[in-house]
């Protein structure tokens, strides 16, 4: 068995006389430690794929009944909605709002200005 040196090639600086590290030494971090990823990712990743999901399923069905009143499969819808989607974007970006937010405001100035008065009689 070859005899180890109390130094290696590979490590960042000196090593003490009596420690046989083979591992690199690495500078310590304040971040999380390696292979542990923070909630606030999660939630963020699963929030993102279920909004993301949303404008799936609104893409299709306006697809659908599109498809089912015409007979004809129109590609404006799809041009529309990415058109939506960029102008939505530019907007949270300019104005810094939080798109969860101004979604359930969204759905409140909704109701309140076009269900509510059709409930008038």
């Amino acid at each position: 068995m070859p005899k180890l040196s109390g130094r290696c090639s590979h490590t960042t600086g000196a090593a003490d006389a009596g420690s046989l590290s083979l591992r690199p030494r690495l500078p310590r971090s304040d971040l999380a430690p390696r292979g542990v990823v923070p909630t606030d990712i999660y939630l963020n990743v699963a929030v993102s794929g279920v909004l993301t999901g949303l404008v799936y399923g609104l893409m299709a069905l306006g697809l659908s009944v599109i498809f089912g009143v015409v007979r004809v499969v129109n590609f404006a819808h799809g041009e529309m909605t990415t058109v939506a989607m960029y102008l939505a974007v530019v907007l949270f970006a300019t104005l810094g709002l939080d798109p969860l937010l101004m979604m359930f405001a969204d759905r409140a100035a909704f109701c309140l200005c076009l269900v509510m008065p059709c409930n008038d009689g």
